[in-house]
């Protein structure tokens, strides 16, 4: 039975923890989550022109079969994000085609310098979904060059007949999809996975030109780029659900991952790993098919 010290000993202690556990969880927030709260529009309108400028002079280049071919920045970002355990408040990310297909994608993050917490800064993390090596060029002379293909197309057995029906052929793409699976290796040397979140709407739906109907129809989507992801929204594995020669009257599905982070990943079709890559150090490295990097922003319009 409680005696009345004990009792109030018994309160001051649960005071002390709750008041212990208010600190701890206020020194954890992002910094950055106060700028996001009291950031103007002004501010905001101001990051998203510097995005789309930043968007708008990245040059890439596809060395395909039949030679170098530029692709084109689909005008708008195809997603919108923020994730404050990784300090970034505003970030977007934009696609660049080739005959329909995407053939690269760039995130484009604002937040801080993780060195010192308070500079702005930009994260550029680019990368290649053709099949065939990407240049890629930015202002300021900074350039990347792919040594491998972004994506490898594999087959996916029992899939659906494809059905040339728009509604249809978009269920049958997400029920494709539903089929995989991702963790994340988060620390290697402890071990650290988690199970990543599926994005049920795709990111974006494209149509091959040399698939799109000749008689005037709606063109049917050949393909879309799904996102598995560990904080919140942003994407760090990528899963594209791609249909080959549909107009061949031997339309078969394929699947193809990327990936837009340092940590591992392991991606599972029906429970068995299809694709893994494995965790890198968090240094700005032209990898093979992959890239990021850094860049000062700028806090307020001059």
């Amino acid at each position: 039975m409680l005696t009345a010290n004990s009792v109030s000993r018994l309160t001051m202690i649960t005071a002390m923890v709750i008041a212990a556990l208010v600190a701890c969880v206020s020194i954890a927030l992002p910094r950055t989550s106060f700028a996001q709260s009291t950031a103007t529009e002004a501010e905001r309108d101001f990051i998203e022109r510097q995005m789309r400028e930043l968007a708008e002079s990245t040059e890439v280049i596809a060395k395909t079969d039949d030679g170098e071919r530029v692709a084109q920045l689909v005008e708008h970002p195809i997603f919108r994000y923020s994730d404050q355990p990784r300090d970034i408040y505003n970030a977007t990310l934009w696609a660049w085609q080739l005959d329909g297909r995407p053939v690269v994608l760039q995130k484009i993050e604002a937040g801080i310098d993780h060195n010192d917490n308070t500079t702005p800064r930009w994260t550029h993390c680019l990368t290649s979904f053709s099949e065939h090596r990407v240049d890629v060029n930015w202002d300021g002379g900074r350039r990347y060059q792919s040594r491998k293909p972004g994506i490898e197309y594999r087959k996916i057995d029992n899939g659906p007949v494809p059905s040339d029906r728009l509604f249809v052929r978009r269920r049958q793409m997400k029920q494709l999809a539903s089929r995989f699976a991702a963790t994340i290796t988060i620390d290697p040397s402890t071990g650290k996975v988690q199970e990543m979140r599926p994005l049920t709407t795709p990111l974006m739906e494209y149509t091959v030109s040399s698939d799109a109907p000749a008689d005037g129809k709606p063109p049917l989507p050949t393909g879309a780029v799904f996102a598995l992801a560990a904080n919140g929204t942003n994407p760090d594995a990528y899963l594209v659900i791609d249909l080959h020669e549909p107009r061949a009257g031997a339309a078969t599905w394929h699947y193809g991952a990327a990936r837009m982070t340092i940590c591992g990943l392991d991606l599972r079709l029906d429970k068995q790993t299809v694709w893994s890559v494995p965790f890198v150090e968090p240094v700005p490295t032209p990898f093979e098919n992959w890239t990021f990097y850094y860049s000062v922003r700028d806090l307020q319009p001059k």
